[in-house]
């Protein structure tokens, strides 16, 4: 399944990620809302957020690898 993500959408996707985790055990990642990125001293190590940069509108997922530190890739 593929869903496409536009300005605008994150509210509606938090609200049913919201709904889905009061009805079963779901992960739903913390997100940080911040002009830079974050830092290995904000995302726990082994941790997954959810990063969007409010500069340019760009959302990302953040995860501190133990071994390759902070990675992120762009979700589009």
């Amino acid at each position: 399944m593929s869903i496409s993500l536009r300005a605008g959408d994150w509210s509606k996707l938090s609200l049913i990620l919201r709904r889905l985790e009061a009805k079963m055990d779901v992960f739903v990642p913390r997100r940080i809302s911040q002009s830079g990125q974050p830092d290995a001293d904000d995302v726990a190590e082994g941790e997954l957020i959810i990063w969007h940069d409010s500069d340019d509108s760009k959302v990302y997922w953040l995860y501190n690898d133990a071994d390759e530190g902070l990675v992120k890739v762009e979700m589009t």
